[in-house]
């Protein structure tokens, strides 16, 4: 039997595995994606990152398969599986690896592309990572060759959600912190608009996944090379092709590489409403009107002559380095899944100086001057429809604006003891 027949026939011996996994990788990533549908707008940051988030579920399900089809036609009852039968490793390999890599491969990313397809209609700005990105389909590869690994040595498909479980546990290792970022395909943290993967981080990850499927493969091969099929105990060239895999997790885990760097230099899109500027990074130009509108009654009610800020940028135009923070700038968190009202309490807390009551030692939140500047924060943050309570309560803006403008000073250092506020 020629290797080209060899390899159709084993192939419609598993086909029914390869369909499922197939589907299952798309399912799995496209509900996985499902959270980013309702966003607003979308970013290729944040599309280059979800390519390899989504082996948090969809690694699993991969050596799952991996495992089902090598314990599927590994079984001892087969009569090509004989205990007393050589197989040539290349032709096993060849017939079992290449559809199974191939149906996870083309369902993963058959999985990504509704969201690929709505950053290509809502995207300003940047393109897709694709290093970043690659890391999620050989990640996916390297998932199910492991699998398959198991389920060959295993030599049973009854042991598949074995293999499930070992590949869940390194994806939830992912999510533990930065330790093993450098090792595993999934980030506990996405970064944000000005921030990106370090191409270091990046590289090293693209590097593990790489010897992972080499190791793999290799020690597969030594497996089959044996002349009697049957379960031996390993030798110790067997833990030798392990070696390189292992130095290089170590070396990841002990020297974890730099996870983000700045975006570089960030292209911003401005917007100037009654001598305030609001800037946003162009990856977040669509959410541009919705913060002016939310900012810019609360400046309009404190008053833009009293007011501290002479803008309202986008964290993202910072790269979120406090550091670089300017003293007449309010910082806005702008992403296409937060709401701009959810913030507009932090810009109203801000000019009615609560970050200076945070900020003195000892104050007590019953104290007058907290009081003091808790009511006008709500006072700011009034809404139609919505009232506040406190010596604000029922002050006219115009009103409300003269005294701020009298007590500016003492507002900003959270010293307001007394409110008194006439009427005009």
């Amino acid at each position: 039997m020629s290797k080209l027949r060899t390899l159709f026939w084993f192939f419609r011996l598993a086909w029914p595995v390869y369909l499922a996994g197939f589907s299952t990788l798309a399912l799995v990533v496209f509900l996985g994606n499902s959270g980013y549908y309702s966003w607003a707008y979308q970013t290729w940051l944040n599309t280059s990152a979800a390519f390899h988030q989504r082996l948090d579920f969809a690694g699993p399900f991969a050596a799952l398969f991996g495992a089902l089809v090598a314990g599927r036609l590994s079984a001892p009852s087969r009569v090509y599986a004989l205990p007393t039968g050589a197989r040539d490793k290349l032709t096993v390999a060849a017939s079992q690896l290449l559809p199974l890599c191939l149906s996870i491969f083309i369902g993963y990313l058959l999985g990504m592309l509704p969201l690929v397809y709505l950053t290509f209609q809502s995207a300003t700005y940047g393109r897709l990572d694709v290093a970043a990105a690659f890391v999620g389909p050989l990640g996916v590869v390297a998932f199910a060759v492991g699998g398959w690994l198991f389920g060959l040595v295993a030599r049973t498909a009854l042991l598949a959600p074995v293999a499930f479980a070992i590949a869940f546990l390194a994806t939830v290792l992912g999510y533990r912190g930065d330790a093993f970022a450098g090792v595993l395909p999934v980030l506990y943290f996405l970064p944000p608009v000005g921030l990106r993967e370090a191409p270091t981080l990046v590289l090293f990850r693209i590097a593990v996944l790489l010897l992972a499927v080499t190791t793999f493969v290799v020690a597969a091969a030594r497996y089959l090379e044996r002349r009697r099929f049957a379960r031996q105990f390993p030798t110790p060239m067997s833990f030798l092709v392990w070696v390189p895999l292992l130095a290089m997790v170590i070396l990841g885990v002990v020297q974890t590489p730099r996870l983000f760097i700045a975006d570089g230099a960030a292209f911003t899109t401005c917007e100037r409403r009654d001598g305030v500027d609001y800037c946003v990074h162009a990856a977040n130009a669509p959410a541009l009107q919705a913060m002016v509108d939310a900012a810019q009654p609360v400046l309009a009610t404190f008053g833009t002559g009293s007011a501290p800020y002479r803008r309202v940028d986008d964290f993202s135009l910072i790269g979120y380095d406090a550091a670089q923070r300017r003293a007449d700038t309010f910082y806005f968190d702008v992403a296409p899944d937060i709401n701009p009202q959810t913030v507009i309490p932090n810009l109203a807390g801000a000019l009615a100086g609560l970050d200076a009551c945070y900020a003195r030692p000892g104050l007590d939140t019953e104290s007058p001057e907290y009081r003091n500047a808790s009511s006008l924060a709500a006072r700011l943050y009034q809404q139609e429809g919505t009232s506040s309570d406190g010596p604000f309560a029922d002050v006219s803006r115009e009103d409300l604006q003269r005294w701020i403008s009298a007590n500016r000073s003492d507002i900003r250092s959270c010293a307001v003891e007394a409110v008194d506020i006439p009427a005009a």
